[in-house]
């Protein structure tokens, strides 16, 4: 074998010219192409992430608002029971207040913590003579729910009976939005 000849080949194989660069990319008007189609999947991810995020932000716990109008009942009320109870059954809330004999105000504000949807609302109110129970369903949604409470509370003592059945209590007006 003559190394010469082999060094020499060599020598010849890399004093060829190198192919060009602009030979390998793409002729035309392609890298055109592909631009307005990676911005186009682009403003696709954003609007998917914005949706997605909207949906998060509705199921996420804010503060709701509402008020228990007790009106002439309130000298009667020394506590209040109440229960946030969502769709699947659980209770997701549950607050107990209690007022000194004669206390109670006229309207009990509550800002709980909670997702906007449907909730069964279980009220107890105890009185000097028992408790009087009732449910009601209220749709919470960022803004102030009231629910008149004025009528559960028999206005004469001699009247007044204990009940924890929510079906034989005073039932609440249908619509808990209603303004007084």
């Amino acid at each position: 074998m003559d190394l010469s000849r082999v060094f020499a080949d060599s020598v010849a194989s890399n004093s060829q010219p190198a192919t060009p660069t602009s030979n390998l990319q793409p002729a035309g008007d392609e890298p055109r192409l592909s631009r307005p189609r990676k911005r186009l999947v682009q403003l696709a991810v954003l609007v998917v992430g914005g949706v997605f995020a909207a949906y998060l932000a509705g199921r996420a716990p804010r503060e709701q608002h509402l008020r228990l109008l007790l009106a002439s009942a309130s000298t009667r009320v020394v506590g209040i029971g109440l229960q946030y109870v969502g769709e699947d059954g659980d209770v997701v809330r549950d607050v107990r207040m209690k007022f000194a004999e004669g206390k109670a105000p006229r309207v009990v504000a509550h800002a709980p913590e909670l997702a906007n949807g449907d909730y069964h609302l279980r009220i107890d109110l105890e009185t000097r003579e028992g408790r009087r129970s009732v449910q009601r369903r209220v749709t919470l949604g960022g803004g102030t729910i009231q629910v008149d409470l004025d009528g559960v509370v028999s206005p004469n003592p001699d009247d007044a009976h204990s009940d924890s059945d929510s079906d034989s209590a005073a039932k609440l007006p249908s619509d808990p939005r209603t303004k007084p």
